[in-house]
């Protein structure tokens, strides 16, 4: 008797196949290319996709150009004590520059304070933590007045959270600071002010 093994060539060699049962095996430092690019998702990855609760009709969107490829993003930023008093004149990139064509725009952001033991004392009633595009307008404040002063001067580790409601022009190619847009700085504080801002990346045509 006769066996077909598994997996095999057709006549001619254009084409394998791996028939019911067969498998095919890249091994630990070999590759498996698509148009001679290198797939590099682990197996684990491919299946955490595949679990991941996403219908058919979800996946089709996804690669049928109905999304708006604007697709949620984050970044994680820590300032020293330093930077903290020192943001008013000189802010702190949160969300570096998309390319040409581009504009990052925040939806939400987090900060915590990790307390030093001493608080950071506004010394102008008008201090108040913002985002802005670099050297341009600002798109808006972390919270009310009473918030960050609450937040920087709690005497402990305190947080603060938040959904981005302004309404603001996006920027080209612009990244997003961290700024303190009051009149004075912060005096005496310690500790570090960590933040993370949700973004999405627009192509500017839409707004143009």
């Amino acid at each position: 008797m006769a066996y077909q093994p598994l997996t095999y060539r057709t006549n001619g060699g254009d084409k394998m196949v791996v028939a019911s049962g067969g498998e095919l095996d890249v091994e630990s430092g070999g590759s498996l290319k698509l148009a001679g690019t290198a797939v590099t998702a682990t197996a684990a990855e491919i299946n955490a996709i595949a679990g991941g609760g996403l219908s058919a009709a979800e996946l089709g969107m996804l690669d049928s150009g109905n999304s708006d490829g604007a697709g949620l993003a984050f970044q994680d930023t820590q300032l020293s004590a330093a930077q903290l008093n020192g943001l008013a004149a000189a802010n702190i990139t949160v969300v570096a520059a998309p390319a040409a064509g581009l504009a990052a725009f925040p939806v939400g952001w987090s900060i915590w304070l990790d307390h030093g033991g001493t608080d950071f004392v506004q010394t102008n009633g008008a201090d108040h933590l913002a985002l802005r595009y670099s050297a341009a307008a600002e798109i808006c404040e972390l919270g009310t007045e009473a918030q960050c002063t609450a937040l920087l001067e709690a005497s402990a580790d305190a947080a603060l959270a938040g959904a981005v409601s302004a309404i603001a022009v996006p920027v080209a190619a612009t990244a997003i600071d961290l700024d303190n847009n009051g009149a004075a700085e912060y005096t005496t504080g310690d500790g570090t002010l960590s933040i993370r801002v949700w973004y999405r990346t627009f192509p500017m045509a839409a707004f143009t």
